[in-house]
């Protein structure tokens, strides 16, 4: 039965979509030819029609010509935003001449330079986001040249005006989406400023030539992708509350992959701002500098079970590693493949060893690589555990809502472990922090601190069943972690040890109740 004819109320839409299918394939046509030969009249008819071309349209470009990208606006207002930015730039600089350790030379000025911003258009946050990113990772970077080389006063604004100017182009080509965010050193819209470092550095500096020996100029430009990592999340967690159009203006199927990004960028700001911007413990509280420039990276030892045919097994006889424990911790994440309890490490040391000072600097430097997703977890915040480790740690991140965001959030709007798992390339570094302080949570609390090793054992045999994506750092005092990996069978070698601050002696490296006949020195 044929449905009554009638006019079709929307002719310019079928318009624009017999537009689209014509401009396809032949495939397009013979579509066309059909719905001629069938619906001449009827409402059904156009129907068909526009259902079949937006099939085809989606088959022959794919889902991605529904996904809306940015473009980067400048705000329509007669202001100078770069000689404003430029100007804040120029004031860093002088500061970094006279103190290079100062943590926020001009920092807090930076957004100040725009106006307006609230009631701009998703191109024009878009565009503010990038000037503030790159403006961020310029003053960043100024400070690391300052603490390499010596500023030349007379040569700072024209660097620096030099440097915008080639950094950010009148007209910018490129688009924003969700991998700006994610991997700003290889998006696009950053690659002008990238261009631009290495004049940057050699107009501010006495330097006419790079060493190739110590590969100079390789590391500026790697040290200014890593500011530029660190800025992205910065100056979005900082004003998600201004930025926050920009991710809900992305839609398609990128709509998804921008809110993840920017929820990874407030985890990250939080856990780089405990080591850039948040002041050291201090009793007192006459104590300032934050982490960063007060961190000394640790030594830490572990042990190599040797065993020779027929030798009895409860004599075992082991090997003493020493080693810089960032380095043996980075070259275990490079492994491509870490099997079962492999892809577990422990770290152990006593109160004020640098455990969790430690934790933070290296969870933030393997987020600035981008070669894994981090999640950092406090465990002394992680209440009513059942056990069930997948699902408790669920149900913290869940639970931890940011109270400020501008301060990042220790927080994920939801399972970031699935999140990790269904990207394509999928690598994921659990870091928990204060195995004893699980002792503080409340009822069980020591016989989940027996358990817990177990438990992380258990969900990275089952979570890595199908190949290694998900690796785990558990960091404790030496009582407890020594407890869990009894309850857990680990292997002696999965544990590291923070070495003291001074020569160690064989009454250190010597494991209770067995022999350590031999030492391997392995720092770098």
């Amino acid at each position: 039965m044929v449905p009554p004819s009638r006019p079709f109320r929307c002719p310019q839409r079928l318009r624009q979509v017999e537009a689209k299918a014509r401009d396809f394939s032949r495939r397009s046509l013979l579509l066309r030819q059909l719905y001629v030969a069938h619906f001449p009249t009827s409402s059904l008819g156009f129907f068909a029609l526009a259902l079949f071309a937006c099939a085809l349209v989606s088959r022959r470009v794919g889902r991605s010509s529904f996904v809306m990208t940015i473009k980067f606006i400048p705000p329509e207002r007669h202001r100078d935003y770069i000689g404003a930015l430029t100007a804040v730039l120029s004031a860093a600089a002088g500061v970094y001449t006279l103190n290079p350790f100062s943590t926020s030379a001009q920092a807090s000025n930076i957004w100040k330079a725009f106006k307006g911003v609230e009631t701009a258009t998703p191109e024009n946050l878009a565009w503010v986001w990038l000037n503030a990113t790159i403006t961020h990772a310029a003053n960043e970077f100024l400070a690391f040249i300052a603490r390499e080389n010596q500023l030349m006063p007379q040569a700072q604004d024209g660097a620096v005006e030099a440097f915008m100017k080639a950094a950010i182009p009148e007209e910018i080509s490129a688009k924003f989406n969700d991998g700006a965010l994610r991997s700003p050193a290889t998006h696009e819209a950053f690659q002008p400023a990238r261009k631009a470092v290495i004049p940057f550095v050699l107009a501010l500096t006495r330097l006419t030539r790079f060493d190739e020996k110590t590969n100079q100029k390789e590391r500026y430009e790697r040290e200014f992708d890593r500011c530029l990592n660190r800025a992205s999340a910065y100056v979005f967690s900082a004003h998600y509350d201004r930025l926050r159009p920009l991710e809900a203006a992305v839609t398609g199927t990128a709509s998804e992959a921008m809110h993840r990004e920017a929820a990874w960028a407030r985890h990250y700001e939080w856990i780089h701002r405990k080591v850039d911007t948040e002041p050291v413990f201090s009793p007192d509280g006459t104590e300032t500098p934050p982490l960063k420039p007060l961190y000394l990276r640790p030594r830490a030892y572990w042990h190599e079970q040797l065993r020779k045919d027929g030798e009895a097994e409860d004599k075992p006889r082991y090997r003493a590693h020493l080693g810089d424990l960032h380095q043996t911790l980075e070259d275990w994440l490079g492994t491509p493949s870490a099997k079962g309890v492999d892809a577990l490490r422990l770290i152990a040391g006593g109160p004020g060893s640098g455990k969790s000072s430690f934790a933070r600097v290296f969870a933030s430097e393997t987020i600035l690589r981008e070669r894994y997703r981090v999640i950092f977890v406090e465990l002394q915040h992680m209440r009513a555990m059942t056990g069930e480790l997948v699902s408790d740690l669920a149900n913290y991140l869940r639970g931890r809502p940011p109270s400020n965001v501008t301060k990042g959030t220790p927080g994920l709007p939801d399972n970031a472990l699935k999140w990790a798992r269904d990207e394509k390339n999928p690598q994921l570094l659990l870091v928990f922090d204060g195995l004893d302080e699980l002792s503080f949570v409340g009822d069980h609390a020591a016989e989940l601190t027996r358990k817990f090793i177990l438990s992380v054992r258990l969900m990275l045999i089952t979570q890595n069943a199908e190949g290694t994506w998900l690796r785990a750092l558990v960091l404790g005092r030496n009582a407890a972690i020594q407890s869990g990996m009894r309850e857990a069978d680990i292997p002696p070698h999965l544990l590291l040890n923070v070495a003291p601050i001074r020569e160690l002696t064989e009454d250190d490296l010597e494991v209770t109740g067995a022999k350590t006949p031999c030492f391997n020195e392995t720092m770098g």
